[in-house]
């Protein structure tokens, strides 16, 4: 297949499964679907306004899954241009996301095993999304 026919293919696959990944189990604590888990983080931005600074670690997921959709649109469409600023947010956003799983083994939490394959679909998709983002030509400085 040559290239630019896989550089409009792949952010399709990765947007469907980006989406798909919203009605697949994310966390069996409570058997919550993806798109339970963008609401609870969603409810996270009022707490954080109302002072309770750790709801911030849920706020950035929600972050993350807008600037993932700007990624998206840039790279199916070619609208709007690759902003350097963007590569390094999306880049510290993607180590955010990581930490979940990451700090769940490293603290030996039992409950690592509730995180679901929801979960690692949406991340592996947000990733490699990103990494097609930072790849991309047109970049502009800012």
């Amino acid at each position: 297949m040559p290239t630019s026919k896989l550089k409009k293919i792949a952010p399709v696959i990765l947007a469907i499964l980006f989406v798909l990944s919203f009605f697949m189990p994310a966390y069996k604590g409570g058997y919550v679907v993806g798109w339970e888990c963008a609401k609870f983080s969603l409810e996270m931005v009022s707490n954080l306004i109302d002072g309770e600074l750790e709801s911030i670690y849920f706020v950035f997921f929600n972050i993350t899954s807008l600037l993932n959709v700007y990624f998206l649109i840039f790279l199916i469409f070619d609208i709007g241009k690759n902003i350097k600023v963007l590569k390094w947010i999306g880049g510290f956003l993607c180590i955010h996301l990581l930490s979940w799983p990451i700090s769940h083994f490293l603290l030996r939490d039992i409950s690592i095993k509730n995180i679901d394959v929801g979960y690692y679909l949406w991340a592996c998709s947000i990733i490699l999304v990103w990494i097609l983002y930072v790849k991309s030509n047109n970049t502009i400085k800012t």
